[in-house]
C-alpha cells in the first residue's frame, strides 16, 4: 500500500530533466506545506483520496491558508497530476481513476487595470527627481512589470541619460526631447 506523500514525492522525482530542479524544489515545498498537513499524507493511502476530500482541501487552501485562486490552481495541479499518474500506473494502476480530475477550483478574478490620465502622468513626472524620471518613463512606456524594470537598473540607461535601452528600443528619448 503506497501512501499519498511518498507517492507525490516519487512523482516529482520522476519528472525528469524536462522540469528544472528549482521547480521540483517548489513542488516538494507544496507537498510538505500545502498537501501533507491536510491529508495526513504520510499515513493516508493514495487510493483513499476522494473527490469530497479534494473539495474540502481546496476550500481549506482558500479559507484557512488564504491562498489566491492562482496559487490554489498551481497546488491542485500538482496533486491532480500525481493522482492521475497513479491511475495510469502500469502494470497495475494504484487507483481506478483520478479523484481530483473533476474538482471545480475558485475562479480567478482579473484585477481591473487602472491607467493614469495625461494630467496624472504629468503630475507624477513633475514630482520625480531626474534620477527616477527615466526609470518612471521606461516603466510607463514599456509596460514592463516592476521586477523586470528593477532588474534592468541604471546600466541600461543611455550614455546621454535621456533614454533606456529595452530590446533594442530607446525608451524615454521622445519625452526627454519634449522638455
Amino acid at each position: 500500500m503506497i501512501m499519498l506523500t511518498p507517492w507525490l514525492r516519487r512523482h516529482v522525482d520522476l519528472l525528469g530533466e524536462s522540469v528544472e530542479e528549482e521547480t521540483k524544489r517548489k513542488y516538494r515545498r507544496m507537498i510538505d506545506h500545502d498537501i501533507t498537513p491536510f491529508f495526513n499524507g504520510e499515513h493516508l493511502p493514495v487510493d483513499a483520496v476522494t473527490p469530497d476530500m479534494d473539495v474540502a482541501w481546496v476550500e481549506w487552501l482558500a479559507n484557512e491558508l488564504g491562498n489566491a485562486p492562482k496559487t490554489i490552481a498551481n497546488i491542485h495541479g500538482l496533486l491532480c497530476e500525481a493522482t492521475g499518474s497513479a491511475a495510469r500506473h502500469r502494470p497495475a494502476p494504484l487507483i481506478p481513476w483520478n479523484p481530483c480530475a473533476e474538482t471545480k477550483l475558485p475562479k480567478r478574478i482579473a484585477r481591473e487595470v487602472d491607467h493614469l490620465n495625461k494630467d496624472e502622468f504629468e503630475l507624477v513626472d513633475a514630482l520625480l527627481t531626474e534620477f527616477w524620471r527615466t526609470w518612471w518613463e521606461f516603466g510607463v512606456m514599456s509596460m514592463a512589470r516592476l521586477g523586470e524594470q528593477g532588474a534592468r537598473g541604471r546600466r541600461h540607461q543611455s550614455a546621454h541619460g535621456r533614454g533606456v535601452h529595452h530590446e533594442g528600443v530607446e525608451v524615454g528619448e521622445r519625452q526627454a526631447q519634449a522638455r
